[in-house]
């Protein structure tokens, strides 16, 4: 995208939507930086007694579908394997969740952590996710 501004060829549209997407990216960024509720969460995540959890099942399905998408398409720019690639970020995620415990990344093997009684909306997704990428839960 860079080029945009070096051809001698006016590319006002492709310009301004260059301009839109990293005036949308510094705006995120300096939200992340002022936030001390992120800073909250960060800390809490890290912490093995909490975990992150969705107010209900819908917001819970549309966020962990927009995490799989964005895996998606950062799959096809850096990895020859997409299957693999997406398997062991939704796995990543899944564990800064604090919903699993991975114990070998490379063969796909982790521990649920979640209680399906108590966590039900939670472990509801995870299970839908693993199933719909064929990630075996043993």
């Amino acid at each position: 995208m860079e080029n945009l501004f070096f051809t001698k060829k006016l590319m006002l549209k492709n310009r301004n939507e260059l301009s839109k997407l990293n005036e949308s990216k510094i705006i995120k960024f300096h939200q992340i930086l002022e936030d001390k509720k992120h800073h909250i969460w960060i800390y809490q995540s890290r912490n093995l007694n909490n975990i992150i959890s969705f107010l209900d099942y819908d917001s819970g399905k549309e966020n962990i579908s927009a995490i799989v998408k964005e895996l998606q398409s950062k799959a096809k720019q850096v990895s020859t394997n997409n299957s693999q690639y997406i398997k062991k970020h939704i796995l990543k995620v899944f564990n800064n969740f604090n919903w699993i415990s991975i114990q070998n990344l490379e063969n796909l093997k982790f521990q649920i952590n979640l209680k399906e009684k108590t966590h039900r909306i939670d472990f509801q997704l995870l299970m839908e996710t693993l199933k719909k990428l064929g990630i075996n839960s043993f």
